[in-house]
């Protein structure tokens, strides 16, 4: 019996760690065309093969997307908006020094590898945009969540940035309001030692601390607001803004992506526990008879 209980408390402890780990994330994105001519598309890399679970593809009223399309290639993939039109539903191309929305959902986070601005047919305009990897790191014995901000970018420029702050939010937020418009981003918590712009060379990381809550009726569910400067480390001139949302709280959107490998880990767990009870039953059984 005592065997039996060591080996149950073993199996909910990494049940407990395998649940702490199971994340999602939503970004929006604005983003400013600064390359100097006109853009048709837009394109965000990333590395591996996330699911994509929903993308938003701008404000209606404002300048948007018509089409949304992944690519997948050379454990790639690929974010491509396409087809601009204007704030009346015009077929328009998304003129230099103006701003359009963006946003995707994913199963788990993914590195950035590229960002930038296309043609018609898709192939890049302007420089490359120094868009950092965000990523939230979640260890069950950490009192502090970890927002790791990563230069990932394949090219190997400098990038800029600033962490505007973050807030504990009771529940998922739809990826078309992840936004300046929300009222959420105007009272946000400050990071720790967090001031100005950092910059980041490539393959260079900064982390920063985010208390956990106390609360066990809360979802630990975080909405972070990040600024980007231009490459090279000039942050004066901001090109792109992101609105980042991180929590165990699954999608609301009615599609459910293949489980993690968190989530294969609780199966696992949850049929070792079965076996374990059935193996002592069992045992049980014999000696009585």
């Amino acid at each position: 019996m005592k065997r039996f209980m060591s080996i149950l408390t073993i199996m909910l402890v990494f049940g407990a760690i395998c649940m702490a780990q199971v994340r999602y994330l939503s970004i929006n994105k604005d983003v400013l065309n600064a390359t100097g001519s006109d853009a048709h598309g837009l394109k965000i890399v990333l590395k591996g093969q996330p699911t994509v679970l929903q993308h938003f593809d701008g404000v209606q009223d404002e300048n948007h997307f018509n089409s949304f399309v992944t690519e997948v290639a050379n454990d790639t993939t690929i974010l491509w908006w396409s087809e601009p039109l204007g704030a009346n539903g015009e077929v328009r191309p998304i003129p230099d020094g103006e701003w359009v929305h963006i946003g995707y959902r994913l199963n788990l986070p993914a590195e950035i590898l590229e960002a930038y601005w296309t043609d018609e047919s898709g192939a890049r305009i302007g420089d490359v945009i120094g868009q950092p990897t965000q990523e939230v790191i979640f260890d069950p014995s950490d009192p502090n969540l970890k927002l790791k901000i990563t230069n990932n970018l394949q090219n190997g420029i400098s990038v800029s940035f600033e962490v505007v702050g973050y807030a504990v939010v009771e529940q998922e937020i739809p990826l078309d309001e992840l936004n300046a418009a929300n009222p959420l981003f105007n009272d946000l918590t400050p990071f720790a030692g967090a001031s100005g712009n950092t910059q980041l060379t490539s393959g260079l990381s900064e982390s920063f601390d985010i208390p956990r809550t106390t609360d066990q009726n809360k979802p630990e569910t975080y909405a972070i607001y990040l600024k980007h400067g231009k490459n090279g480390g000039n942050g004066n001139t901001v090109v792109f803004r992101d609105f980042g949302q991180y929590g165990p709280v699954p999608p609301t959107d009615g599609i459910r992506p293949v489980p993690t490998l968190s989530e294969w880990s609780l199966i696992v767990m949850a049929l070792l526990l079965v076996s374990a009870g059935a193996i002592v039953i069992w045992r049980r059984q014999r000696i009585a008879a």
